[in-house]
C-alpha cells in the first residue's frame, strides 16, 4: 500500500450513526469519494473514503464486525508521529485477522498478525503499520462515554 504522510495536523470527528458502529469523519467533503476496504471472511470491514483528487482520507467506517471484546480497561496508546494521511492507492484487502476492542475511551481493530513498526495519527485515530505499510491495526483514542456506548450498541444488534 502506498501511503503520503503530510505534517499537517489531522483533525477528526466521530459520527453517531444507525447501523455502523464507528464511523470518524476526517472531512465532511462528500464529492467524489474513492473507497477502500479492509475485509474478513465476509463478517467483518472497514472502509476508508478517499478524495478521488486530493487523494486525501476523509471518512473511516466500521461497517461489518462480528469479532469483538469489551474491556474494562482504558485503551493503551503507542508512541505515533502526528499529520494527515493521503492514500495514494486504492486497496480491497482480505485481512488475515478482525478483532475489535472497545475499551472505555477508545477502541483497537486488529487486522493483522504481522509487528506494527511505525504509528500515525491522524485526528483521533492512530494507524499502526507494518514495515510493508500494511494496516496491522487501527487505533481511535479519547472517545466520551456516549461514544464508546453507541459503539457497543451498534456492535450487538
Amino acid at each position: 500500500m502506498n501511503y503520503t504522510l503530510k505534517p499537517e495536523i489531522g483533525h477528526s470527528r466521530f459520527v453517531m450513526e444507525d447501523y455502523f458502529p464507528l464511523i470518524i469523519e476526517f472531512s465532511d467533503k462528500e464529492i467524489n469519494n474513492d473507497f477502500c476496504e479492509l475485509n474478513y471472511k465476509d463478517t467483518d470491514m472497514i472502509e476508508f473514503d478517499v478524495d478521488k483528487d486530493t487523494r486525501l482520507l476523509k471518512r473511516l467506517t466500521l461497517t461489518l464486525c462480528h469479532h469483538y471484546v469489551f474491556e474494562e480497561e482504558k485503551v493503551e496508546i503507542p508512541q505515533f508521529i502526528e499529520g494527515t494521511i493521503y492514500i495514494n492507492e486504492l486497496f480491497l484487502i482480505e485481512c488475515n485477522k478482525f478483532q475489535t476492542k472497545v475499551f472505555t475511551d477508545g477502541i483497537v481493530i486488529e487486522t493483522s498478525e504481522n509487528y506494527a513498526s511505525r504509528h500515525i495519527k491522524y485526528g483521533n485515530v492512530i494507524f499502526a503499520l507494518s514495515d510493508s505499510e500494511e494496516i496491522v491495526a487501527i487505533t481511535i483514542i479519547d472517545l466520551k462515554e456516549d461514544e464508546i456506548e453507541h459503539v457497543k450498541n451498534e456492535l450487538t444488534i
